[in-house]
């Protein structure tokens, strides 16, 4: 089975990269979908390296 975990963040690169990590580390058969709300642009590519 294949999971879409959705992550939403605002402006907390930090916490959101961990939480990513979290999910790299502890999930098999997963798709993350990072959600911005509003957020800067050096966080989003912050997030954007975080994923890649």
């Amino acid at each position: 089975m294949k999971y879409d975990i959705i992550i939403p963040y605002y402006n907390n690169a930090e916490l959101t990269k961990a939480c990513i990590e979290s999910v790299i580390n502890n999930s098999r058969n997963y798709r993350i979908i990072a959600s911005s709300d509003g957020s800067t642009s050096d966080q989003i590519k912050a997030i954007g390296t975080a994923l890649e």
